[in-house]
């Protein structure tokens, strides 16, 4: 495939900070923008959470050039201290530069 055709996944942030918010709530929601900077439909064909506390649900896994689509984060907070170190959500596209995609929850205060 021809690399100035293909799809760019961009993520609005890769890393997800609720340490300041997992002592007062038991359920945080937070959104992420997942856009297309190429020029050829991205496709995600997997989101993968590795983590029980912790839910995603994409609203839609082919975007267009120039498109977006949000990624909702629902975590457990209660749930999740006990199971501290796996609290990333990997992305699978299609994108040849970045085929795996990381977002990382920042649970302790750095």
């Amino acid at each position: 495939a021809d690399r100035a055709k293909a799809p760019v996944i961009h993520i609005s942030d890769t890393k997800l900070d609720i340490s300041g918010e997992l002592s007062d709530k038991s359920k945080i929601v937070k959104e992420m923008t997942i856009t297309n900077k190429g020029q050829s439909p991205l496709v995600i064909s997997k989101v993968q959470v590795f983590n029980s506390a912790i839910g995603v649900s994409l609203k839609k896994r082919v975007i267009l050039p120039g498109e977006n689509t949000m990624l909702k984060i629902t975590i457990h907070s209660h749930t999740l201290k006990s199971d501290k170190n796996k609290t990333q959500i990997l992305i699978i596209s299609d994108d040849p530069e970045n085929p795996k995609t990381d977002i990382n929850i920042i649970t302790t205060k750095q």
